[in-house]
């Protein structure tokens, strides 16, 4: 846990560097052919990762049958979704500047396609050691790879080299690793068997992943590629700069979901009282963490903008403030989706998704031409306040309701009074405000009696071990 947050943390401060030395156009430009490159590489994983972690998990005897069929996979999707990117940003007619950074950004796509594939075989011997490892070597490595590149004034497509050779040397390690460890040996993998009919019937069983994948990535890139066709890179570059800020908090939820997941899923089977009892607190505790974030973001964020990126950036405040309320509806959709997963109802969260994604991209074309990178913004807001309200109705047809009034009254209170605090001392240093926000939010949720109604509730029901 402490390793993905020391990763996510060197990789926004990357970003910020990033900003600095490109400046808004040609962060854009990069923040573009990253997006673009992602939605494509996707298909390079079509749900295999997720599928190995399951099936070696449970059957660690097929672990080099899968290894060396699912590599060569790899191998063969990858070389096909290279050429796809690099045809397809040719006809799309971009100017050739960000042509030949699609062209290297896609090499690192597929590099990272590969170590998402190294990271999965990993984690289905649950040796996330290795994997945390490789994690903060890799930001560490980009990190001062793109200071180098930087102090050496090497533009846009240094910074793409960068990112490439970054990545090649953490699968050059990853590989290393899985030979020189045990879990496959190098004579075990060269004399294994390729199977064709092991892969289609892999394939074939892993496209629920697959689907998920696919929706995921194009739901968080595809406002990029539709600002760069329609605005032009600038604006991509304050978008891109705003939605990195509330994209760098994710981590909270993410890490607190991942918890959960188990034990929900224990619940199921076990106690369906202690699942009711439990999902209504951690949406109440992801609450109280994510308002006063959104509230604080919103405020703040002509300060926070011009702190992290400069004065250059100040237009990305206008998304920051619509964007700063998509951080509640994401921390809240952890907890729904969760619960649907552990309820088995992965179908019901893959139709939510897909009703997101193609509403999302209807939003950005009505919105983006009428009113530029905001636009992007409250698209991005709408469809994920919307996700999480789908949510929410598809758990209460479950019988998993929450008293929202209840739960939310607190929380609430506490911060409009943080917000009320922060403009009262709106002169002082922005270090001061968060932290004064920050406490007198905490003295009114302790004042609420919000934190002690919590734990009598935990105590009534058994201590809900696991929790």
């Amino acid at each position: 846990m402490g390793s993905h947050i020391l990763g996510k943390l060197l990789f926004f401060f990357t970003v910020i560097i990033l900003t600095r030395l490109l400046g808004v156009e040609g962060f854009g430009k990069f923040n573009f052919s990253l997006s673009f490159v992602l939605i494509f590489t996707v298909f390079a994983d079509l749900g295999v990762n997720a599928f190995m972690i399951r099936e070696v998990a449970r059957k660690k005897e097929l672990a080099a049958l899968y290894f060396r069929n699912a590599l060569l996979l790899r191998v063969i999707l990858g070389a096909v979704v290279y050429g796809v990117i690099v045809l397809t940003a040719s006809l799309a007619g971009y100017p050739e500047d960000i042509a030949e950074l699609v062209r290297l950004i896609a090499l690192y796509g597929i590099a990272e396609s590969f170590n998402g594939f190294i990271s999965a075989y990993l984690r289905s011997f649950e040796r996330m050691e290795y994997e945390a490892f490789l994690n903060v070597f890799m930001k560490t490595a980009l990190l001062l790879s793109v200071l180098f590149a930087g102090s050496q004034g090497w533009g846009l497509a240094g910074i793409g080299l960068v990112y490439v050779a970054v990545s090649f040397m953490r699968l050059v390690f990853g590989m290393v690793i899985v030979f020189s460890r045990g879990f496959i040996s190098p004579g075990e993998f060269l004399s294994g068997k390729t199977d064709i009919r092991f892969i289609r019937s892999m394939l074939s069983r892993a496209w629920p992943f697959a689907v998920i994948s696919v929706l995921g990535v194009i739901y968080y890139r595809i406002d990029s590629v539709m600002l760069q066709s329609m605005k032009g890179s600038m604006a991509v570059g304050w978008y891109g700069a705003a939605h990195r800020v509330t994209g760098a908090l994710n981590f909270i939820p993410e890490m607190f979901a991942a918890s959960l997941y188990p034990v929900f899923s224990r619940f199921f089977i076990e106690s369906r009282e202690k699942l009711e009892t439990a999902y209504p607190m951690a949406f109440e505790f992801l609450l109280i963490l994510g308002l006063p974030l959104a509230a604080g973001v919103m405020v703040l964020s002509e300060e926070i903008t011009l702190f992290l990126y400069g004065q250059d950036f100040l237009e990305s405040a206008a998304a920051l403030r619509i964007l700063s309320w998509t951080l509640l509806a994401v921390f809240l959709s952890y907890i729904t989706g969760t619960a649907l997963n552990s309820l088995n109802r992965q179908k019901t969260l893959t139709k939510i998704s897909a009703f997101c994604v193609i509403l999302n991209i209807a939003l950005n074309f009505i919105l983006i031409p009428r009113y530029g990178f905001p636009g992007a913004a409250l698209t991005t807001l709408v469809t994920s306040s919307l996700m999480l309200a789908l949510g929410l109705f598809c758990l209460e047809k479950q019988r998993f309701s929450i008293r929202y009034f209840r739960i939310l009254a607190g929380p609430a209170f506490a911060a409009a009074g943080m917000c009320f605090a922060v403009f009262l001392i709106s002169g002082a240093a922005l270090f001061l405000r968060i932290i004064s926000g920050a406490l007198v939010y905490a003295a009114i949720i302790a004042a609420t009696g919000v934190v002690g109604r919590i734990r009598r509730e935990i105590g009534s029901a058994g201590g809900l071990r696991g929790v």
